[in-house]
C-alpha cells in the first residue's frame, strides 16, 4: 500500500512538472486572423504563426489586416501597419509602430506586468483598456475606447480616458480632448470584432 501511494504521488509530481514545463514554452501570441497579406521578418504570415520578440511585422496594403491573440487574452488588429516587436514575454511587451493602425484590447495587468507601445513621437502605457493608435509620417493619433492610456512625449505626459483622444505632432501641446462620435463608433466596432 505504501509503495502504491508513493508511486501515485510520484506520478502526480511528474505530471505537474511536465505541465509547468510545457506552459513555460507556450507561445505568448499568435496570428488569429488574416485578411490579405502580411509578413514577419520578410516571410509570409498565416493563421497560427507565433509572434516572437524581434519580429518585424509588415502589412503592405492600407486595408489589409492581421489579428493577434495573446495567451493571456490581449487582442490586436493591425491595419496597413509596420510594427516591430521590441519585447515579448508573458509579463512584458513593447511594440514599436512605424506606420498604420493598431486596435488593441488589453486585459487588466498584474502589478509586475507592462504593455507599452512606441512611435517616433511618443510612448503609450496601457492597462485594462481598449484603444486605437494611428501612426503616419507627421503625427500620432490615440483614441481610447475603454479604460485609460498614459501618453508620454518628450518631458510631457497626459492620461487619456474613455472617449478621449490625443494628437501628437511637432509644435502641438500634449492634451486629451473629447473625441468625435464617429471615431468612437468606428473604433468600438473594430475592437468588438476581435472578441
Amino acid at each position: 500500500m505504501n509503495t502504491k501511494l508513493s508511486l501515485f504521488f510520484l506520478m502526480i509530481f511528474i505530471v505537474s512538472i511536465e505541465t509547468s514545463f510545457a506552459q513555460g514554452f507556450m507561445a505568448v501570441a499568435n496570428v488569429s486572423n488574416l485578411k490579405g497579406s502580411a509578413f514577419g521578418n520578410r516571410e509570409a504570415l498565416k493563421v497560427g504563426t507565433e509572434i516572437i520578440e524581434g519580429m518585424e511585422i509588415y502589412i503592405p496594403k492600407k486595408m489589409e489586416s492581421l489579428d493577434i491573440k495573446f495567451q493571456n487574452g490581449h487582442l490586436f488588429r493591425l491595419i496597413g501597419a509596420q510594427v516591430k516587436v521590441i519585447k515579448l514575454n508573458p509579463k512584458n511587451a513593447v511594440f514599436e509602430i512605424t506606420k498604420g493602425k493598431i486596435y488593441s484590447s488589453i486585459k487588466p495587468l498584474s502589478q509586475n506586468e507592462t504593455f507599452d507601445f512606441k512611435t517616433k513621437l511618443a510612448s503609450f502605457s496601457a492597462n485594462a483598456s481598449q484603444f486605437l493608435i494611428d501612426e503616419d509620417k507627421k503625427q500620432t493619433y490615440l483614441y481610447v475606447s475603454e479604460g485609460s492610456v498614459l501618453v508620454k512625449a518628450g518631458k510631457n505626459s497626459v492620461k487619456a480616458v474613455k472617449d478621449e483622444d490625443v494628437l501628437i505632432a511637432p509644435g502641438r501641446d500634449l492634451k486629451a480632448s473629447l473625441a468625435t462620435k464617429a471615431m468612437s463608433a468606428q473604433t468600438k466596432e473594430i475592437i468588438n470584432q476581435l472578441k
